[in-house]
């Protein structure tokens, strides 16, 4: 039902920072027309200088369907999600 991503955020620089987590997922080729990919969720985190911080970031996985006019409802299909998670 949800899909939880977890990573590590380090600054490297010498002052303190803030970065945002973005998690982005691509549906299967199927039926239905869908982008590349789509943001499913982001978290801001600040940083210490020279610290590692770990985000954990939850989204619903009905949050990835498509919405099917042949059938009037939102539809999951069937197939590999790729998730990626990225910076700002």
């Amino acid at each position: 039902d949800t899909v939880t991503v977890t990573a590590n955020v380090t600054n490297t620089g010498s002052v303190d920072g803030k970065e945002v987590v973005e998690v982005y997922f691509s549906a299967p080729a199927g039926n239905l027309d869908k982008p590349y990919q789509e943001l499913a969720a982001y978290q801001k985190v600040e940083v210490a200088a020279g610290a590692t911080e770990t985000v954990t970031i939850t989204f619903d996985t009905k949050d990835m369907s498509s919405y099917d006019e042949s059938t009037d409802a939102y539809v999951l299909e069937s197939g590999d999600y790729i998730i990626r998670v990225g910076n700002n």
